[in-house]
């Protein structure tokens, strides 16, 4: 079971891709750059593109070419003072929380983490698990690991239920998730790549 076709952040990701594939040959920019850009619209607010080229590292002339192409499809909307992001995109995003951290736990492998949760039911199973691993790789991150929230609030390690593996991972990410039953995944950022490939990864790999 996925989220495909029960869930708003894979309507997102498909609109996504419809603008991506318009976009001019000579841009560098990616899909994950498309979903960062409204994260960061939908978190900070109206902003320009000297703001955007350096928060999404990717160049001002880029950044207009996407910001147009988002526009078209309706999920943001320019202004004099920059862009800002729609009531159509806050809606697809929807259930969706994403946080960078830095951790030293000896539990997870990685320094940099960016953790994301969606917050609606899903049966995960473990060819699913190897899935959003595999997809996060293939999007710059080091690997992910993935977490499950139960209709108590309750989270758990799949594969991994009452150990103390579980117990440390669950204790350095508690601040930083809501109690809705979904999916957190903890992924591994590299600092050369940063946070919107492995994320776009993450959540691609949930809606196959």
């Amino acid at each position: 079971m996925s989220y495909k076709k029960n869930h708003e952040i894979c309507a997102l990701l498909s609109r996504i891709e419809e603008c991506i594939v318009k976009k001019p040959k000579i841009t560098t920019y990616s899909e994950a750059d498309a979903l960062g850009m409204l994260i960061i619209l939908r978190d900070l607010g109206r902003l320009g593109r000297i703001k955007l080229s350096r928060l999404l590292n990717i160049g001002e002339q880029s950044i207009r070419s996407l910001g147009s192409l988002l526009e078209e499809s309706g999920l943001i909307k320019k202004g004099s003072y920059g862009y800002m992001i729609t009531n159509r995109a806050l809606n697809l995003l929807t259930g969706i929380n994403f946080v960078e951290k830095i951790t030293s736990s000896k539990a997870i492998p990685w320094k940099r983490i960016g953790i994301v949760q969606v917050c609606k039911k899903v049966g995960i199973d473990n060819k699913k698990l190897l899935e959003i691993r595999d997809n996060t790789v293939v999007w710059g991150g080091y690997g992910s690991i993935t977490l499950l929230i139960d209709e108590r609030g309750e989270v758990r390690l799949p594969g991994g239920e009452g150990t103390s593996l579980e117990k440390e991972i669950i204790e350095e990410i508690e601040n930083h998730y809501l109690s809705c039953e979904g999916v957190i995944g903890i992924l591994g950022i590299r600092n050369e790549v940063g946070p919107w490939g492995p994320l776009y990864g993450f959540l691609e790999a949930l809606c196959k």
